[in-house]
């Protein structure tokens, strides 16, 4: 049944949303990370429940928006914990999604451009990195491109990745090639979601 009242959901995230920007950057970072996967997990839910995809593209966006802010707070402090791993900006993918690629570089651009070694795992800032730059500059950004292919290769070992063939699909330009390694990701994904159904209750995006 739908409303025009705000949902329960939507207000909780609200009053999670003024206290994550009083709180102190030593605090702040998982707050802002709760708020952004409610944001995401009820953006899916306009999708899966009323049909619209335009509040989906908003409630993504707002995740943009907010992820922004924090990296904004941080830049201004000169502060940086793990929360601001390039691996966990998955706000840059919820803008992506939205729309809103002029956002999404703004977020990677406040991100570190290094790994942050013992933060994170190396194939996955490999990942994002190559994916700003790759947004930012295209295949002009070859080089850079190039040694994060052979950063994330050895990183994982000869293990199959999906992302991994991502790349390679969007540095060669192979549309064709692309789709294949699209098709992988997928499954990757799907396999990864087959381990935390268990989790299901407790955490909303799962």
């Amino acid at each position: 049944k739908q409303s025009n009242q705000p949902s329960p959901a939507l207000g909780a995230m609200t009053s999670v949303a003024g206290i994550m920007e009083n709180a102190d950057l030593e605090e702040a970072g998982p707050l802002y990370e709760e708020f952004v996967q409610n944001m995401r997990a009820h953006a899916i839910l306009f999708l899966l429940i009323d049909a619209k995809p335009e509040r989906f593209f908003k409630d993504l966006i707002v995740s943009g928006f907010a992820w922004r802010q924090y990296l904004q707070r941080c830049a201004e402090s000169k502060y940086r914990d793990y929360c601001c791993a390039l691996s966990r900006f998955d706000s840059f993918f919820d803008a992506i999604a939205g729309d809103h690629v002029e956002l999404a570089l703004e977020i990677s651009g406040l991100g570190p451009a290094n790994w942050m070694k013992g933060d994170e795992y190396e194939e996955d800032f490999c990942w994002v990195r190559f994916l700003s730059v790759f947004a930012r500059h295209g295949n002009a950004a070859g080089g850079e491109l190039d040694k994060l292919i052979q950063r994330s290769e050895t990183a994982m070992q000869g293990l199959p990745s999906g992302r991994l063939e991502v790349c390679r699909a969007l540095r060669s330009e192979d549309s064709d090639a692309f789709q294949v390694a699209f098709g992988e990701l997928v499954r990757d994904w799907e396999a990864e979601c087959e381990g935390v159904e268990s989790r299901a209750e407790e955490e909303p995006l799962v």
